[in-house]
């Protein structure tokens, strides 16, 4: 995961305990809850299908009904969960699709809740937003759905309204802290969420009603609004625009540039309190609700107000519903002379309103035409294109209905990349503008993409060339395909000039050839998990632009491939791809299994469901499963319980005891490690745990893997384990009996390195590498170790022998002084470890560290990260 290591448990339990402090969930009553002498009747329900037209609303009126194949909008981002037989809350406008009772995808497993958002024109839904997840809460109660029906289909001119009906259950998918922090004894209570759409309307009113057949009143400490949304429609305020908003606010806007969005409102009187934003959610409260005695209590949650496209559209969706004034305007975005003809497809205007605030950003049509509804009051705008200066702010007065902008300059680099055999290979390529050029930007609450210190551009060329727009002037470029190759880095001669194209080309030599060995990341997310807002796309061009070449797709809690988008990118000589699942559990950590087939039949593909149930099960399970998955501990100190194994089951790393014994599995053999971190960084937590293991006679191989969540911060492939697969690259592999055995035979029996930018090369007695038992029949341990880095890597300054968990000896390395002709070799070394140091089953691990400071793959990879190697052990019996 690729957030801060240790506060994530404090946070939530810090954020969630001054949530209920001044609630009261107990009945108070010592003896227990008192029934109430007559009961309660049972909640009404409806239609079991409702309208049969549910999308043929004219103007003023609303419908609610199931929904048909044919009627389901286009899956344009293959994220939706919705399906045929869902129902639909519409007007002639926009519509919201509720889940069928059922199984339900995502984190709540329950229907009747939203799964998708879209306009709809001509009675057909269009423009479908990226939704992903809203969850409530009563305290830490949810609606455990037994059913879902239409109160009123919307025929008789009334509002639309579709109930969805069962008892209150726990919100069990966090685990046990959580629910046990926001209190609550609702248990089997019967509760209704009723989704109202009035004739006409915009919004979705969504209220839950409780049935408290007790004679006491209760109060629930917080009513909760958990959406799983902001990496897929980025969260944006009306205050801060896409910066985090205010603590308490009167809406919260869920953003799709593309399609359709949504706000959410919260009940007259009341505002919504952000307590928390983490791994992808965004938790609001609502504060207490007194649930009354022996009766139904009906507890209003907000209104989902529908618009589109973008944030334009919902801003006008918004003004129009809360009567705001507004006004048309219209107007062209075109080049600067230099520039005609060009595109503007890559240009974003932004709306800022009198007082400065952010009010919405929008691409203009193909031919640079473009009309928008803002207030009626003065309004700037300001044109953005990545990688050059904005346009300076446009002031439009408030009689004024037309605007015309015109783009700086710019010139273009066409970038070209091969080895030195002219052959094209996917790289990185990044610009820096050279003095006096500055790097471009807009302020932070415009939402544009950031970029790493000093670049305009960072792309990934996966084809033979690839144009980048600058600022007319000098830049720097620089282009790299991964460890195994040189740098490429080039100052333009000269500046380029407007409406110029400059080829800037690269011919990198390959300095590292391992043959037989081929490297994999097994922990990679896309946007399919909610804490990422990367496309399978870019996580590919960008992890065969940086030279991995296997890599396992382990998104949270569902099953999906990598290799069906890297034939779709026609990238499958350079890359292959394996499905798989990060299990993901708020009670006692995360696992990677791979390979892992999808079961669209099932819930979120076939994922293993963990809830209530003990980890060496789930471990069974997922072993037994018809794959023979390979199954890895992930992080297992990471987020304390929530998110590291090793915590939960109090794994002492002294003793090697643990303090939950059944949480405990004895069979697992992978560890991930180095998680996104070096050697040194890992060496008093993670590399101390595995140790222990090895210590304690368990055979436990050691992975590394980026756990990329965002690649403009977390490249894939840092680190990352070099397999001795016998075959060098993807066609060789592919040609392979069974790839995705090989790949899973060689990682469980250790025979790997791991690299965050150079590798350690190891030959033993009788030729033994990592992974392996060696005879040494008296003799002594005697290791021929090579230390290889590519000439742009800096920072490798020594090789460390550890023999049985100690540091036997140390080799400096002198970067400036390579031992032979080959300058991507670091260090020869001969390394003789006495049969009297060893004993039976003495394990010897390899590791070439780095004593210097941070930033030493830059330009590369910017940042704290440093180069490392270390092996996987090699037995010894003397």
């Amino acid at each position: 995961m690729q957030l801060p290591r240790t506060p994530l448990l404090l946070l939530l339990a810090a954020a969630i305990t001054l949530l209920v402090a001044c609630g009261d969930d107990s009945s108070g009553d010592p003896q227990g809850p008192v029934d109430c002498p007559d009961g309660l009747p049972d909640f009404e329900t409806g239609d079991p299908d409702g309208h049969p037209d549910p999308l043929g609303a004219g103007p003023g009126e609303s419908r609610a009904g199931r929904i048909r194949a044919d009627q389901l909008p286009e899956d344009r981002l293959n994220l939706a969960t919705w399906a045929e037989g869902d129902f639909v809350l519409a007007n002639d406008r926009i519509a919201v699709i509720i889940e069928d009772v059922g199984d339900s995808d995502l984190f709540d497993p329950y229907g009747g809740r939203p799964v998708g958002i879209a306009r709809v024109e001509n009675g057909k839904l269009v423009d479908a937003g990226d939704f992903n997840e809203v969850i409530f809460g009563i305290a830490s109660f949810l609606v455990k759905t037994e059913s879902v029906t239409v109160m009123n289909d919307g025929s008789d001119g009334n509002a639309a309204v579709i109930r969805a009906v069962g008892p209150m259950d726990t919100i069990k998918f966090l685990g046990d802290l959580i629910p046990s922090l926001l209190g609550g004894a609702f248990h089997g209570w019967m509760a209704a969420i009723d989704w109202v759409m009035e004739p006409g309307s915009d919004a979705i009113d969504v209220y839950i009603t409780v049935a408290n057949e007790e004679e006491k009143p209760r109060r629930a400490s917080n009513v909760l609004l958990a959406f799983f949304q902001f990496n897929r429609m980025p969260i944006y305020s009306e205050e801060n625009g896409f910066l985090p908003g205010p603590t308490k606010s009167a809406s919260t806007l869920f953003v799709d540039d593309q399609a359709t969005s949504y706000a959410w409102l919260p009940p007259e009187g009341v505002e919504l309190t952000r307590f928390i934003e983490v791994a992808g959610a965004s938790a609001f409260a609502l504060g207490a609700a007194d649930v009354a005695a022996c009766d139904f209590t009906r507890i209003p949650l907000g209104s989902m107000l529908v618009g589109g496209p973008g944030l334009p559209g919902l801003q006008a969706t918004l003004a129009r519903h809360r009567g705001e004034a507004r006004r048309t305007l219209v107007g062209t975005v075109s080049n600067a002379e230099a520039n005609a003809g060009a595109d503007v497809s890559d240009v974003r205007v932004h709306v800022l309103r009198e007082d400065g605030r952010h009010y919405a950003r929008f691409t203009p049509a193909a031919d640079g035409t473009f009309e928008i509804e803002v207030p009626n009051e003065p309004v700037q705008l300001v044109a953005f294109r990545p990688g050059l200066p904005p346009t300076a702010p446009i002031t439009v007065a408030a009689g004024t209905d037309t605007v015309d902008l015109e783009m700086p300059p710019f010139a273009t680099l066409r970038v070209t990349v091969t080895d030195e055999n002219d052959a094209p290979i996917p790289a990185r390529v990044q610009v820096f503008p050279q003095a006096p050029l500055a790097v471009p930007s807009v302020p932070a609450e415009y939402g544009e993409a950031a970029l790493a210190a000093g670049r305009s551009h960072v792309a990934f060329a996966t084809a033979s060339a690839i144009d980048l727009r600058v600022e007319p002037g000098v830049h720097r470029v620089v282009a790299s395909s991964g460890f195994d190759y040189e740098l490429g880095d080039q100052v333009l001669p000269s500046a380029v000039a407007a409406g110029e194209t400059r080829e800037v080309n690269f011919a990198l030599t390959r300095e590292i050839d391992l043959p037989g060995v081929m490297c994999a990341d097994y922990h990679i997310h896309t946007h399919r998990s909610p804490d990422s807002p990367d496309s399978p796309q870019l996580k590919l061009a960008g992890m065969i632009a940086d030279g991995l070449e296997i890599a396992i797709r382990t998104d949270h809690e569902w099953i999906r491939d990598f290799d069906p988008v890297i034939f779709e990118l026609g990238l499958e000589d350079f890359a292959y791809g394996v499905g798989g699942e990060e299990l993901t559990t708020f009670a006692w950590g995360h696992f990677n299994f791979f390979p892992m087939e999808e079961d669209p039949t099932k819930r979120n593909g076939g994922a293993l469901e963990w809830v209530d149930r003990l980890p060496p099960e789930v471990f069974d399970e997922g072993r037994a499963r018809p794959e023979a998955p390979t199954f890895i501990v992930n992080h297992p100190r990471w987020g304390g319980s929530l998110g590291g194994y090793f915590d939960a089951a109090g794994f002492d790393r002294t003793t090697g005891l643990v303090a939950r014994p059944e949480y405990w599995d004895e069979e697992f053999t992978l560890l991930e490690v180095f998680n996104d971190a070096d050697f040194d960084t890992c060496r008093d937590t993670t590399v101390a745990d595995w140790f222990r293991l090895l210590h304690n006679g368990r055979r436990v191989w050691a992975v590394g893997s980026s756990d990329s969540h965002e690649i403009a911060t977390a490249p894939v492939g840092y680190p990352r384990t070099c397999l001795q697969l016998g075959v060098s690259d993807a066609t060789a592999l592919r040609a392979e009996p069974d790839p995705v055995g090989l790949i899973q035979t060689v990682t469980e029996a250790g025979r790997s390195i791991i690299s965050g930018g150079a590798y350690v090369v190891v030959e033993g007695p009788d030729g033994a590498r990592p992974g392996d038992d060696v005879n040494l029949e008296g003799e002594d341990a005697v290791f021929e170790v090579k230390v290889l880095a590519a000439s742009w890597i800096r920072g490798i300054s020594y090789l460390e022998v550890i023999v049985d968990g100690e540091t036997f000896a140390t080799f400096d390395i002198d970067e400036d002084s390579a031992p032979g002709d080959d300058p991507a070799v670091r260090l020869e070394q001969t390394v003789v470890i006495p049969s009297s140091a060893l004993s039976d089953g003495s394990w010897i691990i390899f590791h070439a560290g780095s004593n210097g400071e941070n930033d030493l793959l830059a330009p590369v990879y910017p940042g704290v990260r440093k180069p490392f190697a270390v092996s996987n052990p090699i037995y010894v019996h003397p």
